[in-house]
């Protein structure tokens, strides 16, 4: 298991026009429409959904066409992805809606869903979790531990381990 920011799958019409506007035109660069749905590539587009939208956010804070890295910092920081908005960019339940995104806490606390591999693909395995998550490594690898909370308290605590024998120790 594992939690996971944006959902798996080709399902949406944003991820549809990629795989006829640019993969089935031959305008990617090594990726095959098989690849497009794959929880990576999804978080590939996760992440530039949210350039977009801080240049997009930056331009209209600004009013400049051409913006800096300090306006574009700006768009970030004043930054809100609605469900709404997810929905015109042709992703409804693609993510969470984001808010709250600085310089000082750059996860914006969005909630999260617990995925499972299924042996052949991940699967989707519980509702949204929390809207606030704190995140934690202990070495070189991003994010290792993670802990969630909702109105109750905990809600769930992720670990990221090379085996399930380590859960066992």
């Amino acid at each position: 298991s594992a939690l996971n920011l944006n959902a798996n799958g080709a399902n949406f019409p944003a991820l549809q026009d990629i795989a006829k506007h640019v993969v089935g035109a031959g305008k990617s660069r090594g990726t095959t429409k098989d690849k497009i749905g794959e929880v990576l590539y999804n978080r590939g587009v996760y992440n530039s959904v949210l350039v977009a939208e801080a240049i997009r956010n930056a331009q209209k804070v600004t009013g400049k066409k051409a913006v800096t890295g300090e306006d574009v910092r700006r768009g970030f920081e004043t930054l809100q992805i609605s469900a709404a908005r997810w929905k015109e960019l042709g992703l409804e339940g693609f993510a969470a809606p984001v808010t709250g995104l600085s310089c000082a806490d750059h996860n914006g606390h969005h909630a999260a869903y617990m995925q499972q591999w299924d042996g052949s693909k991940w699967v989707k395995v519980s509702d949204w979790i929390g809207e606030t998550a704190c995140l934690m490594r202990f070495d070189a690898v991003h994010h290792k531990f993670a802990v969630f909370r909702d109105d109750t308290g905990l809600a769930h605590i992720n670990f990221q381990v090379a085996s399930i024998d380590d859960i066992m120790r």
